[in-house]
């Protein structure tokens, strides 16, 4: 399974919100700071790993259906 890797540079941290640079080009992306290791600040470079999950794909999945099956025998009973 492949892994992507990119570096992050901590542009901006105002309040609850930071700015981010991503990878060589550098991609501007605001996230929530919650989402950041706890100390992130300005200046930082973090690394980003990214990598598909199967099993939780699979899991997703199965739970939507789920909640579908559910509707339809709702929908069914109120008819």
């Amino acid at each position: 399974m492949e892994t992507k890797r990119s570096r992050i540079f901590v542009d901006a941290v105002d309040g609850d919100r930071c700015t981010l640079l991503v990878g060589r080009k550098g991609v501007c992306v605001t996230l929530p700071l919650s989402l950041m290791p706890e100390g992130t600040s300005e200046g930082d470079v973090l690394i980003m790993t990214l990598r598909r999950s199967e099993n939780l794909r699979r899991s997703s999945r199965r739970s939507v259906a789920g909640l579908l099956e559910k509707l339809g025998e709702r929908a069914d009973a109120s008819n």
